[in-house]
């Protein structure tokens, strides 16, 4: 363990801190169990107005209480994971005299220019454990990573909480610190609560709720914090007082004596979790017979991105920083290769290349048959957007400001765009001689497909970069591109001039677009239960269908993909549906899992390939008479 950083030739707060923690297990090691208190800090959007301003107030607050010996932050540390915010959030913390814990929360993981890199970079891990009085102190996050939806324990992080508790006695007291509560709204919740239900969980306390709030999930007692934020009242947070028999919270403002408690538990009785019968439930499925699994396979890892296919092989990467290809057929893996760090988009497979973007800030083409090497071109930040190719080229963004056009078979840069204020994570749109991306800076860019100069770019005029048409995969027909955006508002925009033809909000829509085969519709998945089509070339928002899916509330991006009159697309939910392109009627659903599907990629009318954030990948045929 290194107890000192240097910087500038000084130990930095974070060489205090270990500083702290060594004297700390010297000094109490042998001693019983006493009465101790800690700071407890959450949903601290550093990036949003006057956010600093306030950790700074609350971190000069909590050097002033004498009692605290050390800070949990819950999450949400940032707005968004870029502009150095995490950077800002870190250096603040740092002036805090005791240690201090961290966990990101969907907005440094949804919204992250690094996928997560930075925030492990910065903070060492996005997880930890650590022994105060004899107690165990276990944070996790839940993501989701780069997606809207429900919040997911990564399986690969499940795995280390279930070494971690495998290596603990049974009747040593956990505390845990998440950022979603421990309940539906986490996909996978109910794997959370098998892994701890034997050991002694005595609290789990969280944010995202930005209130305080006493809870309990399954049996498993729960504090919701309030959000550190002043936003128009006290900025403020909570301190957390442990004795041998019970805890309480309590909130604290700035320069003010802290309140009366407004949460309290006895430590004393056990703690017993009733797991949940029957979830999740695959019921649904016995309603479409003719739907078969043809093969499954689990890479164990978070997945997020769709898998691409060829005509005998199906190709995807995941956090494990690998990609691999499988037999169509079959199912068996072929091979794999390492990039430095989690991959986190789409692959694009063209010929007999496969290009892939990493984290590790390169851009990869392989062999597609063997997994060797043919290129790498190195970018100046982690790359979380999906590749598109032609015959000749590959059309990528990327984190460091620019989006790059590469010959496919040298990997030689053939262009370079003017600097972009957002990073880019969507799969690119070819249509007419342009090429058109979303970024996360409100802005939806159309550059010369031969040269990468500008050719227009459009902006919905909504403040605020959380609102940008950045996640969608822009689609064209007849002339006009179209996108979603989480303002809710579809827009069709003149693929030549960047000028807006229609723009509605008549459905609620996010992120979820797509087009036929053949350009003749286009298909948006709505917040809830809602599929329609539209006619590319009408004036205005006008649907040649509208589908009751009964999907319920979804934001999940999940564009819907046709092939041979069927559309596919998946739910936040586990479910990949099949309507019929002409009427929007649901031909079948299936349930593959609990887990948020992302984007399908169907092979025919009656076969399509899933993946899910847990890492599933599985081919589904829906036989016919």
């Amino acid at each position: 363990m290194q107890f000192f950083t240097k910087h500038s030739g000084n130990f930095t707060g974070r060489g205090i801190r270990w500083l702290f923690i060594f004297i700390s297990c010297i000094t109490f090691s042998c001693n019983a169990s006493r009465e101790f208190e800690f700071a407890w800090l959450s949903d601290t959007h550093i990036g949003s107005s006057g956010a600093d301003e306030d950790l700074a107030e609350l971190v000069s607050d909590i050097n002033n209480q004498a009692a605290i010996e050390f800070t949990i932050l819950a999450g949400d540390v940032t707005e968004l994971d870029t502009d150095d915010y995490l950077l800002t959030a870190r250096n603040l913390l740092d002036q805090l005299f005791q240690p201090y814990y961290v966990i990101p929360g969907n907005h440094d993981t949804k919204w992250s220019a690094s996928g997560g890199r930075n925030f492990i970079r910065l903070f060492e891990d996005d997880k930890f454990t650590f022994l105060h009085q004899n107690i165990r102190f276990i944070g996790m996050h839940q993501g989701p990573m780069l997606r809207m939806g429900d919040g997911h324990f990564a399986p690969q992080d499940l795995r280390w909480l279930d070494s971690l508790l495998n290596k603990t006695k049974p009747h040593k007291k956990l505390f845990f610190v998440t950022h979603y509560p421990i309940n539906p709204s986490v996909s996978n919740w109910v794997e959370f609560l098998k892994l701890i239900k034997d050991h002694n969980a005595k609290l789990v306390i969280h944010g995202h709720g930005h209130r305080n709030r006493s809870d309990n999930y399954a049996g498993l007692p729960a504090a919701m914090g309030r959000s550190s934020l002043s936003r128009g009242g006290q900025a403020g947070y909570n301190i957390v007082q442990v004795n041998a028999d019970q805890i309480t919270i309590s909130e604290k403002s700035p320069g003010e004596p802290r309140q009366q408690p407004w949460f309290t538990l006895s430590l004393e009785p056990e703690t017993n979790i009733a797991l949940p019968q029957d979830v999740p439930d695959y019921s649904m499925n016995n309603q479409y017979p003719q739907v078969k699994v043809l093969w499954r396979h689990f890479s164990g890892y978070t997945l997020t991105a769709a898998a691409a296919v060829d005509s005998s092989r199906v190709y995807t990467g995941d956090a494990s920083g690998r990609i691999y290809a499988f037999d169509l057929e079959s199912g068996n893996r072929l091979w794999q290769y390492e990039s430095g760090a989690p991959v986190y988009a789409r692959p694009e497979v063209r010929n007999h290349s496969l290009v892939f973007t990493s984290t590790d800030s390169n851009i990869y083409c392989l062999n597609n048959r063997n997994g060797y090497l043919n290129w790498r071109v190195k970018t100046g930040a982690p790359v979380i957007a999906s590749p598109l190719t032609d015959s000749l080229k590959v059309y990528v963004g990327s984190s460091d400001g620019y989006f790059r056009c590469i010959d496919l078979i040298s990997g030689s840069l053939l262009w370079k765009s003017a600097q972009i204020d957002g990073f880019v994570e969507t799969r690119p749109l070819l249509y007419e001689d342009k090429v058109i991306f979303g970024a996360w800076d409100g802005n939806l860019y159309a550059l010369d497909r031969q040269s990468g100069t500008p050719a227009w770019t459009w902006s919905g005029g909504r403040d605020g970069v959380l609102y940008s048409p950045a996640a969608c995969w822009p689609v064209a027909g007849r002339g006009n591109v179209f996108i979603v955006a989480p303002d809710r508002y579809m827009t069709a925009i003149n693929a030549k001039t960047g000028e807006t033809i229609w723009r509605s909000n008549r459905f609620q829509v996010r992120e979820s677009i797509g087009a036929a085969a053949d350009g003749s519709a286009i298909y948006a998945r709505c917040m809830r239960d809602t599929v329609f089509a539209v006619n590319p070339a009408a004036e205005r928002l006008q649907p040649d269908w509208v589908s009751d899916c009964t999907y319920g509330y979804d934001i999940a991006p999940s564009m819907p993909q046709e092939r041979g009159g069927t559309i596919f697309f998946g739910t936040k939910d586990g479910f990949v549906f099949a309507l019929n392109r002409h009427s929007g009627k649901v031909k079948w659903k299936y349930r593959i899992g609990p887990n948020l599907v992302n984007t399908v990629t169907p092979l025919n009318k009656h076969q399509v390939v899933a993946t899910t954030i847990n890492g599933q990948i599985v081919l589904l045929s829906a036989e016919t008479n």
